[in-house]
């Protein structure tokens, strides 16, 4: 019922019954008890319906419950983004990485997360989350990390002490497959694939509406599979992501051009049919 909330702003209990399809009495019941622990607040009156009646009171998630801390840890830097229960953005910020060592990861995260600053919420960070271009087990567990050297350190337990907070770890196309499902008006959708292109290539898979990961988390890992390519006539074989991601794409026709480009630079020349 809370998700019902979340995902539909101001909604009615007759139309939360009518979702999920829940008599109004068990409904009345369970939303006393979330508007008790403040999870849940009304916001004004609907519209009555075409037979009249009485307005319907409307429902929402309170957006100062707490807040969460999302982390997105790209190869070169680590994007932190504050929420309000509600999903709405608090601040975001973003930090360059010294190298490539999670103990430096985690230096940073220690020196620019303030979990004393409850940001007006009644109960401060709720959780954090953390998006990586990698692997990870049903166990929570990161089996692969292309490019950080994890040091046998566990990300999600160092967080959890000093963020004094759950902490949930996931692959970041998995994660863009769930905005692209829950959020981006693509909810109409059971099944959809998020295509994630950069320095490597993954895929995040909605199957049934729900994230498909694989036996170990590895669904969607396209970026590894091997094909071969031609050089000099001798055959060789490269991962896909070596020859088709983004940052593999900018290598090869920067060495072609004989000038480092950049994405944007890429697209202009693609669209001025650069025969390159």
């Amino acid at each position: 019922m809370l998700r019902e909330i979340y995902n539909h702003h101001n909604i009615s209990r007759t139309q939360i019954s009518k979702n999920l399809e829940i008599n109004k009495a068990t409904i009345s019941s369970i939303l006393n008890k979330l508007k008790i622990k403040s999870l849940v607040r009304e916001v004004g009156e609907g519209d009555s319906t075409k037979s009249g009646g009485r307005k319907p009171i409307l429902l929402k998630v309170n957006h100062l419950y707490g807040y969460f801390v999302s982390l997105d840890l790209t190869y070169s830097s680590v994007d932190i983004m504050y929420n309000y229960f509600d999903g709405n953005i608090i601040k975001h910020q973003s930090y360059e990485l010294p190298d490539d060592k999670a103990s430096s990861i985690l230096k940073v995260l220690k020196e620019n997360i303030d979990i004393s600053n409850k940001y007006e919420t009644l109960n401060g960070l709720l959780g954090v989350s953390v998006s990586i271009h990698g692997v990870v087990d049903n166990e929570q567990n990161i089996t692969y990390l292309p490019f950080h050297d994890t040091e046998d350190i566990c990300l999600s337990q160092e967080i959890k002490k000093f963020a004094n907070a759950p902490v949930v770890i996931e692959n970041e196309a998995n994660l863009s497959a769930l905005y692209e499902h829950n959020f981006n008006r693509n909810n109409a959708h059971k099944n959809l694939i998020s295509l994630s292109i950069h320095k490597g290539i993954g895929a995040g898979l909605i199957i049934n509406d729900q994230l498909y990961r694989g036996e170990n988390g590895e669904a969607g890992e396209i970026g590894k599979t091997l094909m071969s390519k031609m050089v000099d006539n001798i055959e060789t074989f490269h991962k896909v992501e070596d020859i088709f991601s983004q940052e593999a794409l900018l290598q090869n026709i920067s060495m072609q051009m004989n000038e480092r480009i950049t994405l944007k630079e890429l697209i202009k020349y693609y669209n001025d049919k650069n025969p390159i």
